[in-house]
């Protein structure tokens, strides 16, 4: 066996479960209320998925484990996981080191984005997006001034830029009105 699955279960903590949660975990002849990160990873079916469908909570699953990358590195969190696991927090980035195509396949919503620090800058900035890529999130200009677009980012922007940015058409009349919504809005808090 590799070094991390034997290292990974020497860590966590144990939580008590209940008698069905507890047939689902362990079988049925198994009576064992408990549920360790040992169990975890010793068992290929125990994903955070497959528990989260038992009724526990992602606090429950983050008290077994608060470290996310043995979650990641031992296969039982993906990127679609991110949601459900916010509490955590599961960092699609960097966590999964997702590149671009895979970032976008995972179509997460603005406030997971937002409550994750990850902001139109960073993904401009860090992911090296630009406003073709950014325009395959499907955002409303609303999602993109709450991921931090300002006014002034628009009007640095070409007509076809703000265009792709926000799929609408590529003229003067589109742009305009763009930034004056832009610069009227004020994003709510994550």
């Amino acid at each position: 066996m590799n070094t991390l699955y034997n290292e990974s279960k020497k860590l966590g903590k144990v939580i008590l479960i209940t008698p069905m949660q507890g047939i689902y975990v362990h079988g049925i002849l198994n009576t064992r209320r408990t549920l360790s990160w040992f169990d975890i990873v010793d068992n290929s079916k125990m994903t955070a998925k497959y528990l989260l469908s038992l009724s526990l909570s992602a606090e429950e699953l983050h008290h077994i484990q608060p470290d996310p990358h043995l979650w990641v590195q031992t296969g039982k969190v993906t990127g679609a996981d991110v949601e459900a696991l916010q509490s955590w927090p599961l960092h699609p980035i960097d966590h999964f080191k997702m590149d671009i195509g895979e970032f976008l396949l995972q179509r997460y919503p603005v406030r997971i984005l937002k409550s994750l620090g990850i902001s139109y800058d960073y993904l401009i900035d860090k992911l090296g997006m630009n406003f073709c890529t950014l325009g395959m999130f499907g955002y409303t200009w609303k999602d993109w001034v709450d991921l931090g677009l300002t006014g002034d980012h628009v009007q640095m922007m070409t007509q076809k830029q703000v265009g792709a940015l926000f799929n609408i058409p590529c003229d003067n009349h589109a742009i305009h009105t763009a930034i004056a919504k832009i610069t009227a809005y004020r994003p709510q808090p994550v």
